[in-house]
């Protein structure tokens, strides 16, 4: 009896230790991803404008003075992982830093935005790429780590009314802005002359379709050709496939966006966040 007593013991000792084991890891575990999340949702940029002592580069300021356009896009591709050739023939390089910005919720103003990449582009880019290759991919909240585009679009090209058809081909810049504001719900609106100057709207198109993770036949083709071959419809059904998302996925706003521009248009359209 002794002898069982004591084997009993020591399992339970065992398991004990076990027990305290996995809580010691899955605290670890837990520390580790809010670590994780604190730097790469932090509220600033890592490096300054001028800054040329690391984490800056040399390669990446090279990068920046001699191609900024090639290297506004490769940051564009680190930080939401589109296509690299998508990036630098459909976003200029001041709405793409303006765009990497906003995705990795650095405070800042669009007022910012475009007078750094007016009176230096270097640096403008420079800090944009570095920020990128610090902190990687932003995942889609409409996509798991990995998962290849399985979606199909919720309306067709060629379903744009006669209303929504003339918004597009008369005020394309409009369209771009509602619908930018619809993929990126993450502050205050106000950027809407920056829109109007820095943001292209063929970019939409691709840039709705990469986000909610819709399949195109074509791939990066399809996201620049499409809009330049028939813009108003394909702006149009960015715009679309976007109202549709936060419509029918609200949770998914109220998840990624508690404030600022999300919480304004779904309390416009009367959907609640609860």
């Amino acid at each position: 009896m002794n002898f069982l007593g004591k084997i009993t013991g020591s399992q339970n000792n065992q398991n004990e230790q076990q027990g305290s084991q996995q809580n010691a890891a899955q605290q670890q575990a837990q520390q580790a991803l809010q670590a994780a999340q604190q730097v790469l949702f932090a509220p600033k940029w890592s490096t300054r404008m001028g800054q040329c002592d690391p984490p800056a580069t040399c390669e990446q300021w090279a990068f920046s003075c001699f191609c900024h356009q090639c290297a506004a896009a490769k940051s564009k591709t680190l930080t939401d992982g589109s296509d690299i050739c998508y990036n630098f023939f459909c976003w200029h390089w001041i709405g793409g830093m303006s765009y990497v910005r906003r995705e990795y919720g650095i405070k800042g103003s669009c007022g910012d935005d475009l007078m750094c990449g007016l009176f230096c582009i270097p640096c403008l880019v420079r800090r944009g790429l570095t920020e990128s290759e610090l902190r990687g991919v932003v995942q889609s909240p409409y996509r798991t780590p990995g998962q290849q585009p399985d979606r199909e679009w919720a309306t067709t090209l060629f379903a744009c009314g006669c209303c929504e058809f003339f918004e597009a081909l008369l005020c394309p810049f409009c369209v771009a802005h509602y619908t930018r504001n619809l993929l990126q719900p993450y502050e205050e609106r106000g950027d809407c002359c920056f829109d109007m100057m820095c943001l292209i709207p063929f970019a939409m198109y691709g840039q709705a379709r990469h986000r909610y993770g819709i399949v195109a036949e074509f791939g990066c083709i399809e996201d620049i050709c499409v809009p330049v071959v028939c813009y108003p419809c394909a702006i149009a059904q960015a715009r679309r496939e976007a109202e549709w998302r936060l419509l029918n996925t609200p949770h998914v706003y109220g998840m990624t966006a508690a404030q600022g521009v999300g919480q304004t248009v779904l309390g416009k359209l009367g959907v609640s966040m609860q």
